[in-house]
């Protein structure tokens, strides 16, 4: 029964991390990590540095900047007033 319950858990967090990782730029076979448990917190570590580390890919964000005024795009671009 614990061997069960193990495979669920392995299960619901390795499909999820399948889906994640190429968002944050790494493989997606590094999914399989979660296989082992320290490995889970490791992935979820590594995913929160690269979200740290990287600017917003969103459409949202793109469509912001593309619709804000002359003054604003410059900043948006350059990164000052």
């Amino acid at each position: 029964m614990d061997m069960l319950i193990y495979l669920l858990i392995v299960v619901a967090t390795v499909v999820p991390m399948f889906k994640l990782l190429p968002h944050f730029g790494i493989n997606q076979y590094w999914a399989f990590v979660c296989i082992i448990p320290i490995g889970t917190i490791a992935l979820l570590w590594f995913m929160a540095i690269q979200a740290s580390c990287t600017p917003p890919r969103s459409a949202i964000a793109t469509r912001c900047i593309s619709r804000a005024p002359r003054y604003l795009k410059s900043c948006a671009t350059t990164g000052s007033r």
